[in-house]
C-alpha cells in the first residue's frame, strides 16, 4: 500500500501545476456565479442585461475547459505509459495491477474529490441543505466520471499526448456521427421502434461502452497487449451499432421509471404527505382540439381539457405542476407523455389583493378555480387518435399554498434574501418615461439528477415568493410587465435576470400623474407557503371530436 501511495504522490506532484490551473478554472466559473448574484447594475438597463449575458457566456466558456479534465487523465496515465516497453515503471517491482489502483486513486482524488470540494463553499452560500448538496455532488461526480472514463479508453492505447488528442477527436466525432446515420436509417423504416424501445437501445449501448472501457482499462494495465485493447473497442463500437439497429428487447425504461413515481406517491398518500384536501371537487369538460399557440389555426394537433375545481378555502390557492397524460388505445397498449397546466387565478394578484385588505374572491364564482390542460401530440401519434379515438386519462400534481406574509422594501437595491435555497435580491432601479424599471437577480437549485431523473416527485415544501409594486395609500397594485429574462446555470445554481416595468394600470392618466403614484409605492415581497402536495386523475375521458373556438 505505501508503493500505491508512493505513485500516487508522484503522479499528483508531477501534474501539480496543470491540476492548479484546472481548478482555478472552476473558482473562476464560481466566482462568476458570485458576480452575477451580487451585480449592482449602475448604468443603463441594456448595457446591464448585455452585461449579464457576456458574464453567461464566460461561465458557459469555463465550463467547457472545465471538460479538459479528459486531457489530464491521459497525462496521469501516460506518467506510466503502458504502449512500448521503455516506460520506467517496468524495471521496478510494480505489478499492473497495482499501478492500476494507483491510478484509479489519484483520478479519484484530482478529478471527482477535488471539485465537490472546490465547489461545496459555493452550494453553501447558495444555502444548499445536505440533500441538496448531495445530489450536487452527485452530478458532479457523475458529470467528471465521463470525463475520465473518455480519457482512459484513448489513454491506455497511445503512447503520447499526440496520439491520444487525435484518437480522442476520431472517437468525439465518430460516436454522434454513428448515431445520427443509425437514427436517419431508423426514421426510414416502414415499421418505427417505439419510444421505449429506443430508450433501451440508447441504454444498452451506453452500457456496453462503459463495460468495454472498463475492460479494456483493467486488461491493458494486466497485460499491455495494445492490439487486442484496440480490437476490443472496435468489438465494443460494432456490438453498440448493432445494438442501436437491430436491439429486439423492450426493458420497459420509461413504465419502470413511472411505476416508481407511482410508488412514491402512494405511499406518500398513504402516509398524509400527498393526500388531496377533503371537500374538493373536480369537474371536468370534454376534451377539444385546438391549435397549439403560435401555430396555424387549421394544425389542430393540441388537446386541451377544461376542468374546475370548488371547495378551495377562501385563504388558499391551488397551483398547478405539470400533468402527464395516457393514451390506450383499444389493443391494450398505451402512450404517454406531458403537458402544461394553465391556472385562471393568478396567485400573484390574489395576494396583493390580500394584502390592501380586499376579498381575492370578489369578482369570481363562489370558490371555483378554473383550469385548462393542454398536450400536445405528436402527428403519428395524432393520426392513430383520429382513427382509433383512444380513451384519456391525465394525472396532474397540485400545490395548495396558502398566503404567509409581505415584506416592503424600498426602491432601491438591496441585499440578497435568502430562503432556504433560494435566493432574491432587487439589483437595479431605473425611472424611465413615467415607469419604474427594476431588475432583480434570482437563484434556486437545478438539480438535474436530483429532481428530474432519480427523484421526480421530491417532498420538499419550498416556499413561492415574487415581488410587485404596491401604494398602500392609494389601494392599489402593480403585478408589472417583464421586459428582459436570462437565466444562466452555474454549478447545479439555475441564476435569473428579470426586468419588469412598473406603472400605473390605468393608460388614461398622463405621465404626470403616474410619477406621483410611484414616487409613493413600495416593492412588496410577497410569500406563499405549501399547504399540502397532491396529485389527482381527471378521469377517463375520449379523444375529441370538435374543436375549441379559435
Amino acid at each position: 500500500m505505501n508503493l500505491t501511495w508512493h505513485i500516487v504522490k508522484k503522479d499528483l506532484r508531477a501534474l501539480r501545476w496543470p491540476l492548479l490551473g484546472w481548478t482555478l478554472v472552476i473558482i473562476a466559473k464560481l466566482g462568476v456565479g458570485v458576480a452575477m448574484l451580487t451585480a449592482v447594475g449602475t448604468l443603463n438597463a441594456d448595457w446591464f442585461a448585455n452585461w449579464f449575458a457576456r458574464m453567461d457566456t464566460f461561465s458557459k466558456l469555463l465550463a467547457g475547459l472545465e471538460y479538459m479534465s479528459v486531457v489530464l487523465v491521459a497525462a496521469v496515465v501516460h506518467e506510466d505509459l503502458l504502449v512500448g516497453t521503455t516506460a520506467f515503471w517496468m524495471t521496478r517491482p510494480i505489478a499492473g495491477a497495482r499501478l492500476l489502483r494507483a491510478k484509479i486513486l489519484t483520478a479519484v482524488l484530482a478529478f471527482l474529490v477535488l471539485p465537490v470540494l472546490v465547489t461545496l463553499p459555493w452550494w453553501l452560500g447558495c444555502g444548499y441543505g445536505l440533500r441538496e448538496i448531495a445530489w450536487a455532488a452527485l452530478e458532479t461526480v457523475l458529470i467528471q466520471t465521463l470525463c475520465v472514463l473518455l480519457g482512459l479508453v484513448c489513454s491506455v492505447v497511445t503512447d503520447g499526448l499526440a496520439r491520444f488528442l487525435m484518437w480522442a477527436v476520431v472517437l468525439i466525432f465518430a460516436v454522434p456521427s454513428i448515431a445520427s446515420v443509425i437514427g436517419v436509417h431508423l426514421s426510414t423504416l416502414e415499421v418505427k421502434p417505439t419510444t421505449e424501445l429506443l430508450l433501451s437501445r440508447v441504454w444498452v449501448a451506453i452500457a456496453i461502452a462503459v463495460l468495454a472501457i472498463l475492460l479494456v482499462t483493467v486488461h491493458q494495465f494486466l497485460t499491455r497487449r495494445t492490439w487486442r485493447s484496440i480490437g476490443a473497442i472496435c468489438s465494443a463500437i460494432g456490438l453498440m451499432v448493432v445494438t442501436g439497429l437491430w436491439w429486439p428487447w423492450d426493458l420497459r425504461l420509461l413504465a419502470r421509471r413511472d411505476a416508481y413515481v407511482a410508488a412514491i406517491m402512494e405511499e406518500a398518500t398513504v402516509s398524509g404527505e400527498l393526500a388531496e384536501p377533503a371537500g374538493f371537487k373536480f369537474a371536468v369538460e370534454a376534451p377539444r382540439l385546438t391549435a397549439r399557440p403560435g401555430a396555424p389555426l387549421e394544425r389542430l394537433n393540441n388537446v386541451q381539457i377544461n376542468f374546475r375545481v370548488s371547495g378551495v378555502p377562501d385563504t388558499r390557492v391551488l397551483l398547478p405542476q405539470r400533468g402527464r397524460y395516457t393514451l390506450h388505445w383499444a389493443d391494450g397498449t398505451t402512450d404517454f407523455g406531458y403537458g402544461w397546466i394553465h391556472s385562471h387565478r393568478d396567485p400573484l394578484r390574489y395576494g396583493s389583493q390580500l394584502m390592501l385588505g380586499s376579498h381575492p374572491r370578489a369578482t369570481e364564482r363562489d370558490d371555483q378555480q378554473s383550469f385548462t390542460y393542454n398536450m400536445t401530440l405528436p402527428a403519428a401519434t395524432l393520426s392513430r387518435a383520429h382513427a382509433e379515438k383512444p380513451s384519456i386519462t391525465v394525472r396532474s400534481d397540485f400545490r395548495l399554498l396558502k398566503f404567509e406574509s409581505a415584506t416592503k422594501f424600498p426602491l432601491q437595491p438591496g441585499a440578497r434574501i435568502l430562503t432556504e435555497s433560494k435566493g432574491e435580491r432587487v439589483a437595479r432601479v431605473e425611472s424611465m418615461d413615467g415607469q419604474i424599471l427594476v431588475t432583480y437577480i434570482k437563484s434556486r437549485p437545478d438539480l438535474v439528477v436530483g429532481d428530474k431523473l432519480i427523484h421526480p416527485f421530491p417532498q420538499v415544501a419550498t416556499p413561492y415568493s415574487f415581488f410587485g409594486l404596491v401604494n398602500q395609500a392609494a389601494g392599489e397594485f402593480d403585478l408589472g410587465r417583464t421586459q428582459l429574462e436570462h437565466e444562466s446555470r452555474i454549478a447545479t445554481v439555475e441564476i435569473s435576470l428579470q426586468m419588469v416595468a412598473y406603472g400605473n394600470k390605468s393608460t388614461s392618466r398622463k405621465s404626470a400623474l403616474v410619477e406621483p403614484w410611484l414616487r409613493d409605492a413600495e416593492i412588496s415581497r410577497q410569500t406563499f407557503i405549501e399547504d399540502v402536495q397532491f396529485s389527482r386523475e381527471l378521469g377517463a375521458l375520449q379523444f375529441p371530436t370538435e374543436t375549441a373556438n379559435p
